[in-house]
């Protein structure tokens, strides 16, 4: 039984070819988690990361790809083996650590990601540049930049230098006495049992 009316079935009959159209620089979407997918190459990219293993470098990089970043203001260069040495063990702060895919562009045998590590003491942005060689994708190069928190973390640790620095009690009424440090104070009565405005010695209760 045909619930559509005529003229909407010849509407939809004849649109219909078109839904299968794409644009030719469209997005081309891969299978995720295959190997048909980029994300497979990050992943074990982040893997290696997560375990400190370097194994998984030379497993996800090609032979001859570089690992570029700037550092002093000159311009260095790992190869795919050096950077796989620098993975020993897993970090004590894992559990701390976040990685991103932020943006994923596919282009036949051909893609580019940005990916994050969010680090307590650093977040590292990377530029991963990947091609699809015998079926599989490998990335061919990385750059990257590191924003460092170091900065940050001696303002905090000034800061937590201030809340504790004392200064000198100053008398409000009475006994009554505003004492504390830099950015933590509060109001404490003093006894001063022989005692004279000019001339007495302090006990704090």
């Amino acid at each position: 039984m045909n619930f559509l009316p005529k003229p909407v079935g010849l509407l939809l009959i004849s649109l219909f070819p078109f839904g299968l159209l794409r644009p030719a620089g469209a997005q081309t979407r891969a299978k995720p988690g295959t190997e048909e997918d980029p994300r497979a190459a990050i992943e074990g990219y982040f893997a290696a990361h997560a375990l400190g293993n370097g194994e998984f470098i030379t497993q996800t990089f090609t032979l001859d790809a570089k690992i570029q970043f700037v550092e002093g203001g000159e311009s260095k260069v790992w190869t795919r083996d050096e950077f796989a040495k620098r993975f020993l063990q897993p970090a004590t702060d894992e559990y701390r650590r976040v990685r991103r895919v932020e943006r994923l562009d596919v282009s036949g045998t051909a893609a580019s990601a940005v990916v994050t590590l969010d680090y307590p003491q650093v977040l590292f942005t990377d530029h991963m540049s990947l091609l699809k060689i015998g079926g599989r994708w490998k990335t061919v190069s990385k750059v990257f930049s590191a924003d460092r928190r170091d900065a940050g973390q001696e303002a905090i640790k000034e800061t937590l230098r201030d809340w504790t620095l004392p200064f000198e009690p100053r008398r409000i009424a009475g006994n009554i006495y505003y004492v504390g440090s830099k950015h933590s104070a509060g109001y404490r009565p003093h006894s001063n049992a022989a005692a004279s405005d000019s001339q007495h010695r302090e006990t704090w209760i």
